[in-house]
């Protein structure tokens, strides 16, 4: 029963040994998600254990951060979490700087003071939608402006270990770019002339 509350899992192999699988984590290292293998064992009891280890190795260390722990941590708390891991990905040449710090101002000036008191598990679609009415309403930001802050919370919210964005709109309260410049493309006969 240990292994319901920790999350992971284990099976008898074909073998007769037992595999003890990780709960899905969210691998820095790698950039994604995964489910560690934590190895075979001779008894449903080793393999319990070398989950438990896992799981208390896990909490320790703060290298891997389950669906769970997500959803009890507050959106500022794991944006900090989230930038981190942008400036990892900067150093080793994955992003360019000025896409990091883009990211970065879009959190500390719009997301975080609006949504970072929040719990993940309590964001859904109803308060996102809420939060960019007020940021074209209230505060005057034009389309393309409110479009990419909720690209920057959704992209945020892609990159946790949840099997669904809790950010992801509906395709009709998505931000829609309304004031986009009319860029006038000539016709192949226009062309020719």
């Amino acid at each position: 029963m240990a292994r319901l509350t920790i999350g992971g899992s284990a099976y008898k192999r074909k073998s007769g040994m037992f595999q003890a699988l990780g709960p899905e984590v969210y691998d820095a290292a790698l950039g994604r998600r995964r489910r560690p293998s934590l190895g075979t064992y001779k008894t449903m009891a080793e393999a319990d254990d070398a989950l438990k280890t896992f799981d208390q190795a896990r909490k320790n260390s703060n290298q891997y951060l389950t669906a769970v722990d997500v959803r009890a941590q507050r959106l500022g708390d794991f944006l900090d979490w989230w930038l981190e891991l942008l400036e990892q990905q900067q150093r080793v040449g994955k992003l360019a700087a000025r896409t990091v710090e883009g990211y970065r101002s879009a959190v500390e000036l719009h997301i975080r003071p609006a949504l970072g008191h929040l719990k993940i598990g309590d964001l859904n679609h109803l308060i996102v939608h809420a939060w960019l009415v007020a940021l074209k309403e209230k505060k005057g930001l034009k389309d393309r402006t409110v479009r990419r802050l909720y690209r920057t919370l959704h992209v945020a919210m892609a990159d946790s270990p949840l099997s669904e964005n809790p950010v992801a709109l509906p395709k009709r309260l998505r931000p829609v770019v309304r004031d986009a410049k009319v860029v006038y493309r000539p016709r192949p006969a226009e062309i020719q002339q």
